[in-house]
């Protein structure tokens, strides 16, 4: 995996596998790999560049945090409310950037790793959470998307 520096970890402990683990159980599924490594390595936090484009080059944004596994508010066990979220069955909520929007990792096998951003202002007053308005693939992969990470001018 690529050296990513993050900023702080969210306030969560370092995770060993056993929580992992038991995180997936809850989930019903297993993590994406790549995703799965960045949790054991950051458990959250800011990247270190955090600018990404979303539809270049009219629309940026950055990555204002990635959940970790834990207690506080920006914990990825709090994001499992469906309800509350509206994120589909087939993402999770792995983050957020600077404007509220979910960042998402696909959890079915036919886009697992993919990462999505979930654009609130459009999913979030979909009639049905499982539709796919407003959600916007970023990358094919979790790494990828890491690796894509630059300085963007705010």
């Amino acid at each position: 995996m690529t050296d990513v520096r993050t900023e702080g970890t969210n306030g969560t402990p370092p995770l060993s596998e056993e929580r992992l683990r038991q995180f997936e159980e809850e989930l019903g599924t297993t993590l994406p790999g790549e995703y799965r490594a960045f949790l054991q390595q950051h458990n959250g936090g800011t990247p270190r560049p955090a600018g990404f484009w979303v539809i270049e080059p009219v629309w940026k944004s950055h990555v204002a945090r990635f959940y970790g596994l834990g207690d506080g508010p920006e914990s990825l066990e709090r994001h499992l409310d469906r309800a509350e979220t509206r994120v589909p069955s087939y993402l999770l909520a792995i983050g957020e950037d600077a404007k509220g929007n979910f960042l998402g990792v696909g959890l079915r096998s036919s886009e697992k790793g993919t990462v999505y951003l979930l654009d609130n202002e459009i999913h979030g007053y979909a009639d049905d959470p499982e539709s796919d308005q407003g959600i916007v693939k970023l990358n094919e992969s979790f790494q990828a998307f890491l690796e894509g990470l630059q300085e963007l001018p705010r």
